[in-house]
């Protein structure tokens, strides 16, 4: 038997079975060192899986996931069929049916009627025959690829227009295919008008439909619809483009949901870099921080202060500005930055003392402002607040580098004070990342205990279970009677016994897990679905 599923994530296995099991892989054909089939999902794709010596080698997919290196769930409905099929029913190479052989022995007539006939039958075939004939975009039938757009919706909403958990992945998959073959098929074709006002029409759609988007399917269209933006203004001319940044402009506010809204504001603000365009931007930045609620003026506070950097405001201008809104954390920032870009370390450090000292009382921020601090310093030499701000850090906001880089400036002997210094001001959780580092099993051990919890233990288990068996098998015992206490549902039943089991790999366990057992049996003998998800634990 092939060991092929190992290649695969589990989601795309299982997608994969689906689309086996609803019959949609075809024309599955086989000889010593291949398989090839065509599998129908938004589109058709093309399968091969090389074989080698009845094993399997590399494999490939027309389909845009597999274009970007991954192992798609049409190759695992490939590999599904085959493993399925006898292999009588498999076709051989010498019987595939050659399309170029056909069409040359058929007469005119015959070839133009089907493909009349064909083409009535299918859009999105008329479409793809009505690209490769034209000679103009005048030929593109526009509202056909919009009837196609709304299908494509309509195919996965359910009665009341809504796209389920189950069905958003396959709907954008659909998308993006839309994208990847209709769109730029125009695109390639020289007709970006048409793949503009298609992609626009495409965008909006898929933003507004009704959807579980648990996934960020929405997340991965949105950014393939920015890359085909960026494609087509790359062909655009100057009106075309033109044409495109009023369009962006004038729909940036409530043409779709809010954050599908960011792809149009960062196409706006990533591109559209000439000058008349830079003066447009500006206005429009301005306009929106006069108007602006206090939490939406601040982002267009920043988009203008990095505009004024790309227009080449004077050093005066840029700093008045900013000097303006110093109060706000990300105009802070962005001075940084400036200075920091202009190797004017001491002005950057300045800023970021001033943010530490008046501004800042989340404990995370104070601890990148540190953190900042702590580099810079250490940059331009200064001893002394260099080690100030590293303190800081290992005493309040404690990260396992932070600690060995204190330990890299003191000799072992001094250290071993020091270290203790910091166990003091640190709390549980990065007490057992320091003492695991420290190699202070003893400490470790203790600090578990006295959590008296299992929610770190297996981190930590490769030692700790040679060390001290018995004690980490009280710990897990004393916490799973402690969790069966109150009664749960089947899910946590079947974790339990899976620690039963864990605990059955510990030195001395077999006979710690077969008294839980018993116990159990006695004093919950009322809770079936737990005694049925014991019986699973073989002692």
């Amino acid at each position: 038997m092939m060991e092929w599923k190992r290649n695969f994530e589990k989601v795309i296995l299982d997608r994969g079975k689906e689309y086996f099991e609803s019959g949609l892989v075809e024309d599955m054909e086989t000889d010593t060192d291949e398989i090839t089939a065509i599998v129908i999902g938004s589109d058709e794709y093309e399968v091969t899986i090389e074989l080698d010596n009845n094993e399997v080698g590399e494999m490939y997919c027309t389909c845009p996931y597999a274009d970007e290196g991954y192992y798609c769930k049409h190759m695992a409905a490939v590999m599904y069929a085959y493993e399925a099929a006898p292999k009588a029913n498999y076709q051989t190479k010498k019987h595939k049916t050659n399309a170029e052989e056909l069409v040359s022995n058929a007469d005119e007539k015959t070839i133009r009627e089907f493909l009349i006939n064909a083409l009535k039958k299918d859009k999105k075939l008329l479409d793809s025959f009505a690209l490769t004939v034209s000679s103009s975009s005048d030929d593109i039938d526009i509202s056909s690829y919009k009837q196609r757009i709304n299908s494509l919706i309509n195919k996965h909403t359910d009665r009341y227009g809504f796209i389920d958990y189950y069905a958003a992945d396959d709907f954008i998959d659909d998308a993006v295919d839309f994208i990847n073959n209709e769109i730029n098929g125009l695109i390639d074709k020289g007709y970006t008008t048409a793949a503009f006002e298609v992609s626009c029409c495409l965008f909006k759609k898929v933003s507004d439909v009704d959807m579980d988007d648990s996934d960020g399917g929405l997340s991965y269209f949105g950014s393939e619809m920015l890359d085909t933006w960026l494609n087509i203004l790359e062909y655009a001319d100057g009106n075309e483009k033109r044409d495109m940044f009023s369009f962006f402009l004038s729909h940036l506010s409530d043409w779709v949901i809010d954050y599908m809204e960011d792809y149009v504001e960062n196409i706006i603000f990533d591109s559209f870099n000439e000058p008349e365009y830079l003066d447009c931007k500006l206005k429009f930045v301005d306009d929106r921080i006069s108007v602006s609620d206090d939490w939406h003026k601040k982002h267009w506070i920043i988009r203008r202060v990095h505009l004024m950097e790309q227009m080449n405001f004077t050093e005066n201008e840029y700093l008045a500005y900013c000097k303006e809104y110093y109060d706000e954390r990300s105009v802070r920032e962005v001075l940084v930055n400036y200075y920091l870009n202009r190797e004017r370390k001491e002005e950057a450090i300045a800023i970021l003392e001033d943010s530490l000292a008046n501004y800042t009382t989340n404990p995370m921020t104070a601890g990148e402002l540190h953190c900042q601090l702590k580099e810079l310093y250490k940059d331009i030499g200064n001893e002394e607040k260099y080690r100030e701000h590293l303190w800081v850090l290992v005493t309040g906001h404690c990260i396992l580098n932070h600690f060995c880089e204190m330990k890299t400036l003191y000799p072992a002997d001094e250290w071993q004070s020091v270290r203790e210094r910091v166990f003091q001001a640190n709390t549980s959780y990065t007490l057992m990342q320091l003492y695991n580092e420290e190699k202070l099993y003893d400490r470790l051990m203790a600090e578990l205990e006295r959590e008296g919890t299992t929610s770190y233990t297996k981190e930590y288990e490769n030692v700790l279970n040679k060390l001290y068996p018995d004690r980490m098998l009280k710990l897990y015992a004393d916490h799973l009677n402690r969790e069966a206490r109150t009664t749960a549902k089947r899910t946590t039943y079947a974790y339990w016994a899976g620690e039963l089991k864990h605990m059955l790999t510990i030195k001395g366990g077999k006979k710690v897990v077969a008294e839980i057992i018993a116990d159990w049996r006695v004093r919950y003998r009322n809770r079936p679905a737990m005694m049925q998800e014991l019986k699973s634990v073989n002692i």
